[in-house]
């Protein structure tokens, strides 16, 4: 038992055992099939979960007089977890067995399936866990340079948080708050996924920015080729939802519970400048404006109606210029703004006296 194997949310390795139950009988249509075919295509986690199943039944299929000793030996162990590990492959290696009895019988796939799973999850308890989950996080007006083991890097942006794990068979990044630029490292076995509040962004190799604020998520990419889509509390893309491929000068806005539907152009050489320490808005809601220009600020900014923050911006400023943004923005908004003791800047409408 030497291959390698990997924790995959428990609906995807359930369709993936119902799969594999119909796929290895008599009773598959040719329509079966190309429903199996297209959830396959659909996303890489589908074809490492159907290619884990099976291997699982070759391993309890191909159980060798080595294997016996060996699970004999687990039987002998003092150990609680080998001991399980006895018992439980023991059961499944006379389980399937069985299972061979009943053929293709489609009574026989509601248990195949729960062989599968349970099989399944003994494999994975047997070997250790090798994903180094890492988390990283920066300081108001911090931005540091995270450089991987593929080669990859990742610019993390002022005031934010992202969560990154590696192992040889994935590449993941969850961007938890705020802003990071990805310079990701070509390799075709294991696509780089960025995930970042239900929003999720696949790759191979290329430059992309992410941006998360409190009601959305921007995704906007200067070189190469990246698909987005939504993906749901297990981590998989919604099949009711489009996947978006976008490439270099391409972004998309996701905001609240909408789906990501349309694709806007982006100036590339405004395309994440706050790397090089400035900020760019173009017809951007103030609301927005203030989300970003806080992480860069030591204090708070607050506003007072929903009309006020829906006010469209469009200016330039440095990130060391933060704390001259209320005049700034007093001079193109109908807004005035007060500070109060805790550095607060607080904006109202100019028609409030």
């Amino acid at each position: 038992m030497t291959k390698n194997f990997e924790a995959l949310p428990e609906q995807i390795n359930r369709q993936a055992s119902e799969w594999f139950a119909l796929m290895s009988s008599d009773d598959a249509r040719a329509e079966d099939r190309l429903k199996f075919n297209a959830w396959l295509s659909e996303r890489q986690e589908h074809r490492q979960a159907y290619q884990q199943i099976d291997s699982v039944w070759q391993i309890l299929g191909d159980s060798s007089a080595a294997d016996i000793i060996a699970l004999r030996e687990l039987g002998r162990s003092h150990s609680v977890l080998a001991r399980l590990r006895w018992i439980f492959f023991s059961a499944m290696l006379n389980l399937r067995n069985t299972l061979s009895l009943f053929g293709a019988r489609p009574y026989s796939y509601g248990l195949a399936t729960t062989f599968l799973l349970i099989a399944l999850g003994m494999v994975l308890i047997q070997q250790p866990n090798t994903t180094d989950a890492s988390f990283y996080a920066t300081k108001t007006a911090q931005i540091q340079t995270l450089k991987l083991e593929d080669g990859s890097e990742i610019t993390l942006g002022a005031k934010s948080k992202i969560k990154i794990s590696m192992n040889k068979s994935k590449r993941r990044a969850e961007l938890i708050h705020g802003e990071a630029f990805f310079d990701i490292a070509s390799d075709s076995s294991r696509p780089f996924v960025v995930l970042a509040d239900k929003v999720a962004i696949e790759v191979v190799g290329t430059q992309f920015n992410v941006l998360k604020r409190p009601r959305s998520v921007n995704v906007s990419v200067l070189e190469g080729r990246v698909n987005v889509s939504n993906y749901d509390a297990q981590g998989f893309r919604k099949r009711s939802d489009n996947l978006l491929s976008l490439t270099a000068g391409q972004q998309v806005v996701k905001v609240d519970s909408l789906s990501i539907d349309q694709i806007e152009n982006v100036n590339i050489t405004e395309l994440a400048s706050w790397r090089n320490g400035r900020l760019i808005f173009a017809k951007t809601p103030l609301k927005d404006v203030i989300a970003d220009a806080s992480r860069y600020f030591d204090g708070k900014f607050s506003m007072q109606s929903e009309e006020l923050a829906n006010q469209m911006v469009t200016m330039s400023l440095r990130t060391d210029q933060i704390s001259q943004l209320p005049h700034m923005l007093a001079q193109v908004l109908p807004i005035q703004f007060r500070e109060i003791p805790g550095n607060i800047i607080v904006f109202e409408n100019s028609a409030i006296n």
